[in-house]
This record gives C-alpha cells, structure tokens and sequence, in this order.
C-alpha cells in the first residue's frame, strides 16, 4: 500500500441550487489542479450517476436590468428631456414668427424617438437575442439630453465670452453625438469580445463624416464651420467682454471690400463674365 503523499491537496466542490442548498458534494486529491472556465458554455456537464445539477448562467453573459427598471430609468431620462427642449425652445422663441403647433411637435419627437429605438431593438433580436429597447430608447434620451445641454452651453460661452467659434459648430456637435449614440446602441447588439475593433470602427467613420462635412462646408462658404456668423444672441448684460469699438469694425469691414471685388470678378468655368463696374 503507498504512503499518502505529504503534498497533496483535497479540492471540495459543492454544488447548490437556486435556494442555495448543497446538491453534491465532491472532492478531488492531488498536488496540482487546474481550473479553466470558458465563458462561451451555457451549461456544464451532466453529473455522473444519473444525478443532476442545476447549470449556472454562463460567467461573462450580461446582466440586463429589470424591465420595470429600464422603463423607469428610460421615463425619467424623457422627463429631463422634454423639460430641457421646452426650456430650448421657450428661449429661442421669436415673437415675430408664427407659433409653432407645440402638441404636434411634441407628438413628432416622441414618434421619431420611439421609431429609431424599435429600429434598433429590432436588430438587437435579430443578432443578440434579445430586444433591449427601454434601453435603446435611454440610449436616444441620453444623447438629445447631452446634445441640448452642450448645445446650449456653446452658445451661451460664444456670446458671453466672443468665442464666435462655438457658436458655429452645431451640425459638427450633432454629427459627433450621433456618432457616439451608434456606438452605444452597438454595444448592447454585439458581444463584448469585439467592443474595442467596434469602437475604433465607428470612431473612424464618424471622424470621416465630420471630415466631409468640413469639406463641404468650406466648398459652399469657404468656412469649414457651419454657418459664417453666430446666430445667438442674449441680453446684454450676459456679455463678459468689452464690446469691440464701432470704428474698428468699419475699418475691417473696408478692409474686405477689396478681396470681394476680386472674388467677384473671377469667373468659373461655364459662367458668363459680369461687369462690376455696372453694378
């Protein structure tokens, strides 16, 4: 009979059920063990002698909110929402434009939000088995709330500190974010082994959008920002800076008109030339 050796090691594995009651119990001897878990397995192995064991979930699937939770979650992040786009729209107001049908404007956001979550929800089934769509639709919540806040606070900073270039970069912001929100609605749809080569996928494309943006901008402006002057103004009193003397803008201004003329002149190909002397 061999002597027991001094090194070995007695590994106890117990097996409980949901309640967390032992099931089973065995136990293995030996001076090295290797434990591999693959997070790829739905279940493990059937127990020997008949007996069966509940299988665990598998170890790196995600953990999906209650639906109540997700619906709650996605109806706080509509509240937040609604009151910032009123807030939005009670500031933008012009007086001398007919008023909006607020009811119908209202209904059409919360229709197009609706619809571009049940678009991707229905892929999140198709490909990942499962819907996802309170969270699809947080996901569309999440992004108006940050788009109107950074938006609102780039215009608040270009008119009170005359950092003009804020003021003119909202089609470039709103193609960032909708950038961002893809990414986000990819995460829930495609596993988490290929989060990284995704993300750096859809920061590629979204960093070609933007580039082509600034390319047609600057062809139709001669900007590669979106508009060539802010639009938004706000009491004077909100100004952090010195207002720029009158005389100095009308000598910037005559600077200009000498370059003008010049562009004016040019003629492009299948135009006819114009005599700016006529004019």
């Amino acid at each position: 009979m061999n002597a027991p050796d001094p090194a070995a090691q007695t590994l106890t594995i117990e097996y409980l059920d949901d309640d967390g009651q032992v099931q089973r119990v065995e136990q293995l001897r030996g001076s090295h063990f290797t434990l591999r878990v693959s997070g790829e397995a739905a279940a493990f192995l059937a127990p020997p002698q008949g007996r069966e064991a509940d299988a665990p979930p598998p170890a790196t699937a995600p953990s999906a909110p209650a639906p109540h939770r997700a619906w709650l979650i996605a109806l706080a992040l509509y509240g937040i929402y609604a009151l910032l786009s009123s807030l939005d729209v009670w500031v933008e107001y012009n007086p001398d434009n007919n008023p909006p049908n607020y009811v119908i404007m209202a209904l059409g956001i919360t229709a197009a939000l609706a619809l571009w979550a049940a678009l991707w929800s229905l892929f999140s089934k198709i490909f990942a088995k499962h819907a996802n769509y309170w969270q699809h639709v947080s996901i569309v919540l999440a992004a108006g709330i940050a788009l109107t806040v950074a938006a609102s606070t780039m215009h608040f900073l270009s008119f009170s500190l005359s950092w003009r270039v804020l003021g003119r970069i909202d089609n470039l912001t709103l193609l960032a974010t909708l950038g961002l929100m893809m990414w986000a609605h990819l995460r829930l749809i495609v596993p988490p082994t290929r989060g990284r080569p995704l993300g750096w996928s859809v920061l590629a494309l979204t960093l070609l959008g933007l580039a082509l943006l600034m390319w047609t901008n600057h062809r139709r402006q001669g900007s590669v920002l979106d508009t060539l002057h802010t639009a938004h103004l706000y009491r004077p009193a909100l100004q952090l800076t010195t207002a720029e003397p009158s005389s100095d803008f009308f000598s910037r201004a005559r600077a200009l008109e000498a370059p003008l003329k010049a562009q004016a002149d040019e003629v492009e190909p299948g135009e006819d030339p114009v005599d700016s002397d006529d004019d």
